[in-house]
């Protein structure tokens, strides 16, 4: 799926679909599996009086247990799915794509109140090939997704075009507070991975916002995305991530007036 580009949704919604039989195959895998072991464990109770070999049968029924673990989405799998969407070239991609995120987390979140899936009573271990958090090519995939880089994506049609990048950009924005969100609870969780913005992150995701036709901010109506935007250059500029390349997107997209101030402030820090 992710091979092909396509105007049409159905191709990344098909992926969307691979994804979700995979995991409702290995919720029924799981509910089996505790039926299995709760009839086993009964029969074991009558068995120890009169078998000596119980600990060669315990040992056999974990190996068949390893053997039938269910198979959930990997990351590769769920970022296949970001990457159809990507490839895709209907107008309303980003908001696909960023769709499918929201209900990829809530899925993590579901896997880690769900005492279903302890399948061996520690839940760090049993969940840990379930539950995958978005990466640096997952948000790579969706800002990819947020930018409309010519009316040629979009055979041409002028009004698809405006419409994908007055979408990417408002998505962009709403990756932005996504990816601050999950930065929050990498660090409250003690995550390891997780994504890191350096220069490049910025300029992508600074690009995919500034690309709406909002900005330059002439009206208070537009005064909004303005201030998303700044709050973004902000922490790029806390960050030391500024390059010639980010000062030149901002300032496409800024008065003389609001880049002035906006460079002086963050200067100023």
């Amino acid at each position: 799926y992710a091979k092909e580009s396509s105007n049409s949704l159905h191709v990344a919604q098909q992926a969307e679909d691979v994804i979700w039989s995979m995991i409702s195959r290995a919720l029924q895998q799981v509910r089996l599996s505790q039926y299995q072991l709760n009839n086993e464990s009964d029969s074991n109770v009558e068995e120890r009086e009169e078998e000596d070999n119980n600990n060669d049968t315990q040992q056999q029924q974990q190996q068949q247990q390893q053997q039938q673990k269910p198979i959930f989405p990997s990351i590769e799998d769920w970022n296949c799915i970001l990457k159809c969407w990507s490839r895709c070239t209907h107008p309303d991609r980003a908001y696909h794509a960023y769709s499918f995120l929201r209900t990829w987390l809530d899925w993590n979140d579901h896997c880690r109140n769900n005492h279903e899936l302890q399948l061996g009573g520690n839940k760090m271990d049993d969940i840990a090939h379930i539950v995958h958090h978005p990466n640096q090519e997952t948000y790579q995939l969706l800002v990819e997704s947020c930018l409309a880089e010519s009316p040629v994506e979009f055979d041409h049609n002028a009004t698809e075009y405006k419409r994908a990048r007055e979408m990417g950009s408002g998505i962009a924005i709403r990756l932005w507070k996504e990816y601050q969100n999950q930065n929050r609870k990498k660090n409250r969780d003690h995550i390891s991975d997780g994504v890191v913005m350096d220069s490049n992150a910025y300029y992508e995701i600074l690009r995919a916002i500034c690309q709406t036709s909002a900005l330059p901010a002439q009206s208070s109506g537009t005064l909004r995305t303005l201030k998303d935007m700044a709050r973004v250059f902000r922490k790029c500029s806390e960050d030391g991530m500024v390059t010639p390349e980010i000062l030149e997107v901002v300032r496409g997209a800024t008065t003389e007036k609001q880049f002035a101030q906006l460079t002086e402030t963050n200067n100023g820090k």
